[in-house]
């Protein structure tokens, strides 16, 4: 009886939080976010591995610089990092001096009636152009449109879709919107991270594309475009590394297992860098396979079917990750096991 009266209460409650319309507003949309912008390539073109300076005349070597120059070039590319909403539409970045506090604005923002948002980001740490003597500054900036969900607690973004789009980003399928470019924002801790942050055991999900019958080397590397689909079983040592677990016989789990290093900054991001374990007794080091960036992000419970107990690591963070190289680009979430 106790169970059916929980069951009940529950589907109650479901059913009243039911509504039509967005719980979404701008003043909704308010803290820190950590963020994952992925692009995934054209058949054929060479990846742009993430930290790559690009088009030094026209945006910054900043991680916004760096953003908005990926989405306006067209080209693959993986980044990870933070924004800060102040809920009033502006949004900022902190500084290398104080990485948990908005001081410097770098775009705007709104969030319409039925939960759909735009986005400007502009680069204001650019370089300085030349003219006449006189040095002047070029902003160049990048518009974003997209959807806000859980009442602003996410955001996820691309770019507006066009056959005359400069940026590559021309419709894939006609009458649908299928980007290539996804910028995923998740409202993130309003304290700090660290290294001891990330430990344990996670499964890592992942999609993207990679190239098959390379030929060439580096950004010079072509080939077929195949979409994949990654999986990885992980620990973390807290002390920044992946460490291998050993396998039972009649365990998949080598298929799935790495070992590697991480970082995790005091802001919530990071880098990861994921390789097969080298065999027992090897002194050979092991090529890393994927290297990317990460963020943490809140952690995921789950309600066990017909009660209302909570199961999940819930005192663990879950991540966002992406990677790219010359021939792959991955993106995806983590979530402890």
């Amino acid at each position: 009886m106790l169970t059916i009266g929980i069951t009940a209460a529950l589907c109650a409650t479901f059913a009243a939080a039911q509504q039509v319309g967005c719980l979404a507003t701008t003043s909704s949309v308010i803290g820190t976010y950590t963020y994952v912008a992925t692009e995934v390539p054209l058949g054929g073109v060479a990846i742009v591995p993430p930290g790559t300076t690009t088009n030094q005349q026209s945006y910054s070597s900043t991680p916004v610089g760096q953003l908005v120059s990926g989405i306006n070039g067209g080209g693959a590319f993986s980044m990870a990092g933070v924004f800060y909403f102040d809920g009033a539409g502006h949004i900022a970045v902190s500084t290398a001096s104080s990485p948990l506090s908005a001081s410097t604005p770098v775009g705007t923002y709104t969030v319409n009636s039925d939960c759909t948002v735009n986005v400007t980001i502009t680069d204001v740490f650019n370089t300085t152009t030349p003219n006449a003597g006189v040095t002047i500054p070029t902003f160049g900036s990048a518009s974003l449109i997209g959807i806000a969900l859980g009442g602003g607690s996410e955001i996820d973004l691309s770019v507006a879709q066009s056959s005359s789009s400069k940026n590559g980003n021309t419709p894939i399928v006609t009458g649908e919107f299928a980007s290539r470019l996804s910028v995923q924002l998740i409202r993130s801790f309003p304290y700090g991270c660290s290294t001891t942050s990330l430990s344990g055991s996670y499964g890592l999900i992942g999609t993207g594309f990679a190239l098959t019958n390379v030929t060439g080397t580096g950004s010079s590397a072509t080939g077929t475009t195949q979409p994949v689909t990654f999986f990885a079983s992980v620990t973390f040592d807290g002390n920044g590394n992946v460490v291998a677990q050993p396998v039972a016989s009649s365990s998949p789990l080598g298929s799935f297992q790495y070992s590697g290093t991480y970082t995790v900054n005091v802001n919530c991001t990071g880098t990861l860098t994921l390789s097969t374990p080298p065999a027992t007794g090897s002194t050979t080091a092991a090529t890393p396979l994927i290297n990317g960036s990460l963020v943490l992000i809140p952690p995921v419970a789950y309600v066990t079917t017909g009660t209302a107990t909570l199961t999940g690591s819930a005192d663990r963070p879950s991540l966002l990750f992406t990677a790219a190289s010359a021939t792959e680009t991955i993106s995806g979430y983590g979530r402890a096991q």
